[in-house]
């Protein structure tokens, strides 16, 4: 499986949000809104902190669980400022597409060990703890 798999959706997300943006402003001639501004920022940041998330281990739904913030953070952004328009529906579904997305993606495992010399995380598995004097 592809490593990056998970930050597709976002991405794709991030762009099809801003040919929505573009196209619904150009049909109906009006300025974007600040708040339909900060929903295709706080796209981009989603896709960027998918991408930048550490895996931990034995938890695949860190990812997940990072856009649905995102997507509960773009719809307070919407009711906060001037409730939601039509325009702000169209990327909210967007966003939440968005996060079925990396939702439906299986995340692997990872693999991390434990260095019990320096009690630092390790990815090295092949050496069992050593024990003993000085260790």
């Amino acid at each position: 499986m592809n490593r990056y798999a998970k930050l597709i959706p976002p991405l794709v997300g991030a762009v099809v949000m801003a040919f929505v943006l573009t196209y619904q402003e150009v049909s109906s001639d009006t300025a974007v809104s600040a708040s339909e501004w900060v929903l295709v920022v706080i796209q981009v940041l989603a896709a960027v902190s998918v991408w930048g998330a550490v895996n931990v281990p034995g938890w695949t739904k860190g990812k997940t669980v990072q856009m649905v913030v995102f997507t509960v953070l773009g719809l307070l952004v919407s009711l906060i400022t001037d409730g939601l328009t039509s325009n702000e529906i169209m990327q909210l579904v967007v966003l939440a597409l968005s996060t079925a997305g990396v939702a439906g993606v299986r995340q692997p495992l990872s693999q991390v060990g434990y260095n019990h010399r320096t009690g630092a995380p390790s990815t090295r598995q092949d050496s069992p703890p050593r024990t003993g004097v000085g260790w």
